[in-house]
């Protein structure tokens, strides 16, 4: 077989090149203070995520809320939400996800808060969340520590 036979989406790897990566990763993250949580969204699977934990990362990001319940399925985290979900089938299925791994999400503004509270009470269970603050890089993140002080998860 080719690659060029192989259907796509496919991960393919040279596994002993992914496996020194993994093991050089761990190794430069031990000595620090700084702690790795790498991106789900470039491997996308399970088992190079479960690798990463074995290797001594902290936990795995995850960019959209199907990589989170990739994660959650395969028993894998703790698993950070880097972006702020809203509506309430997200709102349940992060949720509902939680039950199942440990689980940050991030928030940026009241309304993320409402829609986050309002889904822990149907849920029966609180979230961890991360605020996201503007920093001045011109972002979606919720405006400087001032206007944070009313936001409360």
């Amino acid at each position: 077989m080719k690659k060029g036979d192989i259907d796509t989406p496919a991960l393919i790897l040279d596994l002993d090149i992914a496996e020194e990566n993994i093991r050089a990763m761990g190794a430069y993250f031990a000595a620090r203070p700084q702690k790795l949580r790498p991106h789900f969204k470039t491997p996308k699977t399970p088992e190079i995520a479960r690798r990463q934990l074995a290797a001594g990362a902290i936990g795995i990001t995850a960019s959209k809320l199907g990589e989170v319940e990739v994660l959650a399925r395969a028993g894998l985290g703790p698993v950070l939400l880097a972006n702020q979900i809203a509506g309430t089938q997200k709102i349940d299925r992060f949720l509902a996800a939680s039950a199942r791994v440990e689980l940050i999400g991030t928030i940026e503004s009241a309304f993320n808060v409402r829609e986050l509270e309002a889904g822990a009470a149907r849920a029966g269970r609180s979230a961890d969340v991360i605020i996201e603050v503007d920093t001045g890089c011109i972002d979606a993140a919720a405006n400087p520590p001032k206007r944070l002080s009313s936001l409360r998860v």
